[in-house]
């Protein structure tokens, strides 16, 4: 079985600044065939690991789970508690009329439209007035 490798002389060897991977045969000496120096083993890279994959899995399951839980929990208390027209409703408090005022409430003047929004007096918010240049 051949072995794969990789020239490490950068800048010397063709192989090493092309990156290249060497395949050396077996009972050849695993040196660069161009340079002369030693090879370093390439392993070529993986793909995702089934590991990987499987905890994603069991994330998404258990996601769901729970999403699923919570959904049911949540049907059976609204379920649990009867609805608000079947219970009896209390029969209301003997009315009482209010007492008549003594005297009627003084009629308030009609403001004019512009001043429908009135401005607390000057002191408790000054900085709406001053912007509005109604307080000095």
């Amino acid at each position: 079985m051949a072995k794969n490798g990789i020239c490490v002389n950068v800048g010397n060897c063709d192989n090493a600044n092309q990156k290249k991977v060497l395949e050396i045969g077996i009972g050849q000496d695993f040196v660069c065939p161009q340079c002369g120096k030693s090879l370093i083993i390439y392993t070529p890279p993986k793909g995702k690991s089934l590991a990987l994959l499987a905890a994603v899995g069991v994330l998404v399951l258990l996601v769901l789970l729970v999403v699923a839980w919570r959904m049911s929990s949540g049907d059976k208390e609204a379920a649990a508690a009867p609805p608000a027209a079947a219970q009896p409703t209390p029969a209301p408090p003997a009315a009482v009329p209010p007492p008549a005022p003594a005297t009627p409430p003084a009629a308030t003047p009609a403001a004019p439209d512009n001043m429908s929004q009135r401005l607390p007096p000057c002191g408790a918010n000054d900085d709406e007035r001053r912007r509005l240049k109604l307080c000095d």
